[in-house]
């Protein structure tokens, strides 16, 4: 009966022992009581067991959060880099696009009076050259001629001076004259970003999209502005665009600017001899 109760102590008490919570002279007690009880000695040997798997369960888990938390913080300085290369690329080129609007404008100030200005636009084989004389929207002398893949011309000239508007119109079999009206184009500046709205958000959307690279062509420093399928070449100093390659349209466009060249004597009335008026 003594041997029972004291066994019932020892599984009472094994659990802090093998916790090792326990007192010296509980620890003698306990030991003493193991070499000659079978039976305790196999409860206490379960209990060991059992505490080694917990703590090797316990051992990997704080191995895995280890890991974890690194392969977190790995995680976060990657995401890290990648915002910040965002944010200088993205800010970069809103910074760029917003340069090119301030000095276009800039340019037309300056200049929108009194320029000259030609383009040339490739596609198919054919080739369609317009070219401006300009003193000002009543004072100027724009032309179009288109040379066709098949060996056809066709040219239109608008002259305008003051209240007298004259357009013609050569289509190879039938050359048209019209007083008082015009039907060719007045020279502008033609826009590095047309087809991206200058307002803040649209800029930095568009920048997402966007590549901008630095370009020499000649002795002009230039920005290449790639957007989708058309790569556009615009002079870094006066924010105007001097080619646009369209890939998916097969098409290249060039233009030559003189700003502040042009005089009366390039603004000649053109001659109507041999044309119908319409």
């Amino acid at each position: 009966m003594n041997e029972k109760k004291d066994c019932k102590i020892i599984l009472d008490l094994l659990p802090n022992y093998v916790e090792k919570v326990t007192s010296k002279e509980t620890n003698s007690y306990i030991e003493e009581h193991l070499k000659n009880c079978g039976e305790c000695k196999k409860a206490y040997t379960s209990m060991t067991e059992d505490l080694n798997i917990q703590v090797n369960n316990e051992e990997k888990e704080i191995k895995y959060l280890k890991k974890f938390h690194k392969q977190l913080k790995v995680l976060k300085f990657i995401i890290l880099i990648v915002v910040l290369f965002l944010v200088v690329s993205v800010g970069r080129k809103t910074i760029i696009l917003y340069s090119i609007d301030h000095k276009l404008e800039e340019t037309e100030k300056a200049f929108s009076s009194n320029y000259y200005a030609k383009q040339i636009n490739y596609k198919d084989g054919s080739v369609l050259e317009s070219t401006v004389f300009s003193k000002g929207t009543d004072h100027y002398i724009s032309s179009i001629k288109l040379a066709t893949v098949d060996g056809q011309t066709h040219k239109s000239v608008c002259y305008v001076n003051g209240e007298e508007k004259l357009s013609l119109a050569d289509m190879g079999n039938k050359k048209l004259m019209k007083p008082n009206d015009f039907i060719g184009v007045n020279g502008y500046f033609w826009f590095a970003s047309e087809e991206i709205p200058s307002y803040l958000y649209s800029r930095i959307l568009s920048s997402f999209s966007l590549k901008i690279e630095d370009i020499k062509i000649g002795d002009k420093e230039c920005y290449v502005i790639k957007h989708k399928d058309i790569d556009r070449i615009v002079d870094k100093e006066t924010g105007i665009l001097i080619k646009e390659i369209d890939y998916k349209q097969d098409r290249i466009i060039e233009w030559t600017y003189e700003l502040g060249t042009v005089l009366d004597s390039d603004i000649v009335r053109p001659d109507t001899t041999g044309y119908l008026e319409e």
